[in-house]
């Protein structure tokens, strides 16, 4: 019966030990909705490149730090899916693009959802109807920018909710 009893206490004083250890050494640091992280497309995207349906690489920039640490280092992959990719058209009309479910991960590995990413070039409808009304109804067959990202560019999502990573 004491032999028991002792373990008993043993037990549950070396779970007690172990569960304040684990928080010593596991602190939990949340990353707020709405926190900026800066990504770059590992390769040319757009509608000479991909197509609705695809899966796209980025990269993280630059280090998101909350509190002094890191929560997810730079260079850390993002994946994305592209939703809708509409062709530039006549008259100016700008292409546009939307890649949806864009997600990283944490310094511990916890998946980070990002906001989708929305591209839409400047239109130039403006431009072509007046060049048209003023020089040459040719100018109406001038096209719009194509919708697309460059490697070497970046662009700003944000998270999506409030997220706890253990550091």
């Amino acid at each position: 019966m004491k032999r028991k009893i002792l373990s008993t206490l043993l037990l549950s004083s070396f779970l007690t030990i172990s569960a304040g250890f684990n928080s010593l050494v596991f602190a939990k640091e949340m990353l707020p909705a709405n926190t900026p992280v800066t990504v770059k497309p590992v390769r040319l995207i757009g509608q000479d490149t991909s197509q609705t349906g695809d899966k796209v690489s980025f990269t993280v920039a630059n280090d998101v730090i909350k509190n002094g640490k890191t929560i997810i280092k730079a260079n850390t992959p993002a994946y994305g899916t592209i939703t809708q990719l509409q062709e530039y058209k006549r008259i100016g009309r700008p292409g546009s693009m939307t890649i949806e479910n864009v997600y990283t991960n944490a310094v511990d590995g916890t998946v980070i959802k990002l906001t989708d990413l929305n591209e839409i070039p400047k239109s130039k409808m403006k431009k072509s109807i007046a060049l048209s009304v003023v020089i040459i109804p040719l100018f109406l067959l001038m096209r719009g920018a194509k919708a697309e990202i460059a490697p070497e560019s970046t662009r700003t999502l944000h998270t999506l909710s409030d997220t706890y990573v253990n550091l």
